[in-house]
């Protein structure tokens, strides 16, 4: 599938012998193990028994995850498809992401009911020939709302911007719910444009279709909410008294659906350009090894020491931009966010006290329906992004860019510095060298800083972060603007925040419904209504605000991190300077990198 790439993988073998780097060479090999076994990321979101493990089940062909009427996944749980082992592994994942392998036993109990330290569960399963297309198709089970907000909401703000596909599932006879609202608001903040949202209607009569009434309720429902019209599989409801040799549930469309995605021409040319990519970053850091030791056995002890000085001097200024920049803009961010909450506050309580001014007394319940279903989340949704992510969003653009031309002025100035001791008595090809060195030490620090903004992490993430790598590719010369990998790095981040309020949300409208369908009297149901909607957006608030100043801190302490990171990469990427060594042979390894570059990586 990746011949071109796995070509200019193997063209590298070369240059990965001269430099001789167990840790490069570990690289290497995980890189063309990504390439021959390319993942992809299925989620199942839905509210609490809309028959997510029924599903997975059926395609597992065994009952080991459990199913009920009630209640019953209360942990994330991985399934991948393989075609590389002979039975069953089943292991527990734990916050530390350390695991261990378990017993199948274990495995279903600890489904129900998983010890505090476990972030999920995993189960490989050997791929069946009915499914081999779905190779390496990595599939996750999610509890429902109230579980996941509360055990694993963090897990699912990194998790679901990383995956490819979303299968949301809901039942036929129970339809959209509360808790279906605020899954699909969560759910609308996070995902990327481009990734595929399915919706499986399950537990449908016989004999349903999509004109039924019930069906069209539900994707309205779910297109007026997410803003787009996903895939629609109805799936029938199967029947069966015999609770002990229950049939499994096939869904032959949605995994029908699944393959067609994750093998479409459009997907395997865009990770073609992704693996390309990492190609290109691994080559970069052979050629840096390389140039490093020739430039270590080219320079004199006085020039050598003053390149290591310049490094260090410019590592220790760049740290100088945590407390010039970053540590004022959150300082300013926090103090000015709960004024800026309360006239958010204000906005908000206003535009729904005019709303329920013009609804008809006749029609009390279709407003209060109408303000708890639709017209108080997208109130808030929309004025709050508009004032409050608004102003966060403009602070983070300003400071990234304060943060970007400061860094890219010292390693200009450290350039220029170096270049200017040793012009007049060190070769051209030298000079090259040392400015490339400079150059890859300063991109690969900003790439590192502006992927920080996004968040996701880990090598087994998916499409998303497999892009945000690529960042480093284009970032390999001083001249080049970040505007837009920043802007959507930045734009990922912010879904996050939203999610935070849209998270809060949730509790508003339980203050609100608990009001309002209190208000029995006709006459006096308007000011009932604004009693209610005050109280609800005032606990939308104080639920809000901490939670904001949480990610806030968060936020602060990974950029400060990465700084700090940016820093030692100046301080730490300083060529050693051996005491014997083959200057001819390095000059060659020098020729071989360039010689590589320019038949195999520059095409």
């Amino acid at each position: 599938m990746f011949e071109n790439q796995l070509n200019r993988l193997r063209a590298l073998q070369p240059l990965l012998e001269a430099v001789d780097s167990t840790g490069i060479n570990a690289l290497a090999k995980f890189l063309y193990d990504r390439i021959c076994n390319l993942d992809s990321y299925l989620v199942f979101l839905g509210e609490t028994s809309s028959g997510k493990s029924s599903i997975i089940n059926g395609l597992i062909g065994e009952h080991i995850l459990p199913e009920s009427s009630i209640p019953t996944t209360a942990a994330i749980t991985e399934l991948e498809l393989c075609k590389d082992i002979n039975k069953n592994e089943y292991l527990a994942i734990d916050k530390d992401a350390s695991y261990e392998n378990i017993s199948e036993s274990d495995f279903k109990e600890l489904c129900l009911n998983p010890t505090s330290n476990i972030a999920r569960l995993k189960l490989r399963q050997k791929n069946s020939d009915s499914s081999k297309r779905l190779n390496h198709l990595r599939i996750f089970d999610t509890p429902g709302y109230g579980s996941i907000m509360q055990e694993h909401e963090e897990v699912l703000k990194d998790f679901l911007p990383n995956s490819d596909i979303v299968v949301y599932t809901v039942s036929y006879k129970r339809g959209i719910l509360e808790n279906d609202y605020a899954f699909l608001r969560f759910l609308k903040e996070l995902v990327r444009e481009d990734v595929k949202i399915i919706l499986l209607i399950n537990m449908c009569p016989p004999g349903t279709n999509i004109g039924d009434v019930r069906i069209k309720e539900i994707m309205e429902y779910v297109n007026s909410l997410l803003h787009i019209e996903p895939d629609v599989i109805l799936q029938p409801f199967l029947a069966s008294e015999d609770r002990i040799n229950r049939p499994l549930v096939q869904c032959d469309a949605l995994w029908e659906s699944v393959e067609k995605i994750i093998n479409s021409p459009q997907r395997v040319e865009y990770m073609g350009e992704v693996f390309d990519g990492y190609i290109w970053e691994l080559y970069e850091e052979c050629d840096a090894i390389i140039q490093n030791r020739y430039l270590a056995a080219k320079l004199s002890d006085e020039e050598y020491e003053t390149f290591r000085k310049s490094q260090l001097e410019a590592g220790s200024n760049i740290r100088q931009a945590i407390d010039l920049y970053v540590r004022p803009t959150f300082d300013r961010i926090r103090k000015n966010l709960p004024g800026k909450m309360n006239s958010t506050e204000k906005q908000i309580t206003s535009i729904l006290h005019e709303e329920i001014e013009k609804s008809d007394k006749m029609k009390r319940d279709d407003t209060r329906n109408y303000l708890n279903a639709f017209y108080i989340p997208h109130t808030i949704d929309t004025v709050s992004k508009n004032t409050l992510l608004f102003y966060i969003e403009a602070e983070l653009e300003d400071l990234n860019k304060k943060v970007d031309d400061y860094i890219q002025k010292e390693i200009v100035k450290l350039n220029t510095k170096i270049k200017t001791i040793t012009e007049s008595h060190v070769e051209k090809q030298t000079q090259n060298i040392m400015g490339g060195i400079i150059q890859r030490t300063g991109a690969r620090g900003l790439g590192r800083y502006f992927a920080k903004f996004g968040g996701a992490g880990g090598a087994n993430a998916g499409i998303a972060n497999a892009a945000s790598h690529y960042l480093k590719v284009i970032g390999k010369r001083f001249n080049k603007t970040f505007s837009k990998e920043t802007h959507n790095a930045l734009k990922h981040y912010m879904a996050k925040f939203g999610a935070t309020s849209m998270k809060a949300v949730a509790v508003a409208l339980v203050v609100f419904v608990e009001i309002a369908f209190a208000a029995y009297d006709i006459a006096r149901f308007k000011s009932k209504f604004k009693k209610a909607t005050d109280k609800s957006i005032a606990k939308w608030k104080d639920e809000t605000l901490p939670l904001y100043l949480k990610d806030l801190d968060k936020l602060e302490d990974e950029n400060i991190d990465t700084l700090r990171q940016i820093a030692s990469e100046f301080e730490n990427n300083i060529v050693s300077k051996p005491e014997d060594v083959d200057l001819e042979r390095c000059f060659q390894h020098v020729l071989l990198s360039q010689q590589i570059r320019k038949d195999y990586l520059m095409k």
